[in-house]
């Protein structure tokens, strides 16, 4: 039986939007490049469909992106090192860099992007946020991400992508409602305490939604 996690469920345009991505950053992502493998490889290429893996790893890899500026050059020389380290085929969601991801990934980029002290410590203190907010099951599967904004340290995690909740589209954690659903009956006019008190959340998890919403349809 095919573990849905593997499931090439989400298309380019769903996926950058679903994580607030823009839609040819996620592509170059996925390209070869002047003889270079993408930096993730997709569930399918012809034409390209994403897994519920690949939505993690997509993850991990903006939180690294947009927080520290990482060349993709140096993430592939970091990736390399880490998976002939462990010897694992997706390094970016692999249940030992849950376990001690940040004292790897440290290494790592310290050695290849040649971090500060201080740089170093700040990467290990946000990759040790997001990766918590990665959660899994008992043998280390990733099942859930929960998306965040600003701060992966003091943010409560309302946004989530789950493969066994609505097919694996973005949703509120509690409740599973489905953002783009929340946003159509926003933008038909329902107020933000009307949706509120309509799925038994707090008003806030809905503001929260249409934020995100609304950063992923301008990144696209």
């Amino acid at each position: 039986m095919e573990d849905r996690r593997d499931v090439p469920n989400y298309s380019l345009p769903e996926a950058a939007w679903s994580l607030g991505l823009p839609v040819g950053t996620v592509r170059r992502w996925f390209q070869h490049g002047k003889g270079l493998p993408g930096v993730i490889v997709p569930a399918e290429s012809d034409p390209l469909r994403l897994s519920f893996n690949n939505m993690a790893e997509l993850y991990i890899l903006a939180t690294i992106r947009r927080q520290h500026g990482v060349s993709l050059e140096n993430v592939r020389r970091a990736l390399a090192t880490i998976k002939r380290l462990d010897q694992v085929n997706h390094p970016l969601i692999a249940h030992d860099l849950y376990t001690d991801g940040a004292s790897l990934f440290s290494k790592a980029y310290g050695e290849l992007v040649n971090l500060s002290a201080s740089g170093q410590i700040a990467l290990a203190k946000l990759l040790d946020a997001s990766l918590k907010r990665v959660e899994r099951d008992e043998s280390g599967k990733v099942i859930r991400l929960h998306l965040w904004v600003k701060d992966p340290i003091t943010e409560p995690k309302i946004l989530a992508i789950d493969p066994r909740v609505n097919f694996g589209r973005l949703t509120l954690t509690h409740g599973g409602v489905p953002l783009d659903v929340l946003a159509d009956f926003w933008r038909a006019g329902d107020k933000i305490a009307d949706l509120a008190a309509a799925y038994h959340v707090d008003p806030s998890e809905v503001e929260t939604a249409l934020q995100w919403v609304a950063r992923g349809e301008a990144a696209a």
